[in-house]
């Protein structure tokens, strides 16, 4: 079955999706369909309801500088399997829960995370802009479909549990620009045993979450502005790591435990004060990268400097 895309136009919104309609009656043959259509909104500017004309329609994607609201009808989309929406939200709609057939789901709204995304039955990626981050509801771990999460929020207020409970989830990455009560990540973490990328960052941790040597499947991990002390001395089931980026923090020293990531490919800890890196780092078989820019080291260890192969930045 054909594919067609739907101009981009200078006209309002309705007239794009008149175009778009054009496009699809113009087309040869009966097979010809429209899968994917970009709209883009001016401020203020409603939704036109020919949108539900287009009942092919997997991928849409809305933009609008300013906040955009979703009527009532937008629950007819039905088909639907990607909706991302480059707009503000003052909040998730009630009806995008009607929308059983996503499978990929993009926006940015205030507030937090509202239980009915973990309504959605198929969904597969997620990917969020918040006001705050605080609870996230534990019917996420019923979410097997869940592969990727990504969220962006201003503030962070508790630990997000129903994000650590997803048992299907193959990559996690939380952005967040700050967090005043500092909460401190659990001990224990009862889900993500498939997790292969988690990034945090802007999350206060000071200590090594001990919880994080648990989740034996990880192949890259970022800490970043997570206010970072120290590495930690035992590396647990972590042996699969190949990628580590522990950058801005407050990291002295890069110690010998290091040697126990064989899998090691990339390492980044640049913009720390480090003043001393063990030389066992040049015994760690895989690694290609070192980055340690913007740190307070001195000297480095002949036998890391000589190493064939690595691809080395202390700037």
């Amino acid at each position: 079955m054909a594919r067609l895309a739907a101009p981009r136009v200078g006209a309002d919104a309705r007239g794009q999706v008149l175009a778009a309609l054009a496009e699809v009656e113009g087309a040869e043959g009966d097979d010809e369909t429209l899968r994917e259509l970009e709209l883009i909104l001016a401020p203020g500017e409603a939704l036109p309801t020919e949108l539900v004309r287009l009942t092919e329609l997997s991928s849409l994607r809305l933009a609008c500088a300013g906040e955009l609201r979703l009527p009532k009808w937008f629950a007819r989309l039905r088909g639907l399997s990607s909706l991302d929406i480059d707009a503000q939200l003052e909040r998730v709609p009630p009806n995008l829960a009607e929308l059983d057939t996503l499978e990929h789901l993009r926006l940015r709204c205030r507030g937090g995370f509202d239980p009915l995304l973990a309504a959605l039955p198929r969904l597969r990626e997620l990917e969020l802009a918040l006001d705050t981050l605080a609870e996230v509801p534990l019917a996420l771990v019923e979410r097997s479909a869940l592969t990727s999460v990504s969220i962006r929020a201003r503030v962070l207020e508790r630990v997000p549990l129903g994000l650590l409970v997803a048992p299907a989830l193959r990559c996690l990455t939380l952005e967040l620009d700050a967090a005043p009560r500092a909460p401190a990540m659990p001990r224990v973490i009862p889900g993500l045993r498939a997790l292969e990328l988690l990034a945090i960052s802007g999350w206060p941790l000071v200590e090594w979450p001990t919880a994080l040597t648990e989740l034996g499947a990880l192949t890259s991990l970022t800490l970043r502005r997570c206010m970072l002390e120290r590495l930690p001395d035992h590396w647990g089931a972590l042996l699969g790591l190949a990628h580590l980026d522990v950058s801005h923090n407050r990291i002295e020293q890069l110690p010998a435990s290091l040697a126990g990531l064989p899998g090691l490919v990339s390492l980044v800890a640049s913009h720390n004060p480090i003043r001393t890196v063990d030389p066992a780092l040049a015994e760690l078989p895989a690694l290609r990268r070192l980055d340690l820019d913007q740190t307070a080291l001195e000297t480095l260890p002949a036998a890391v400097r000589a190493r064939p192969g690595l691809e080395l930045s202390v700037r």
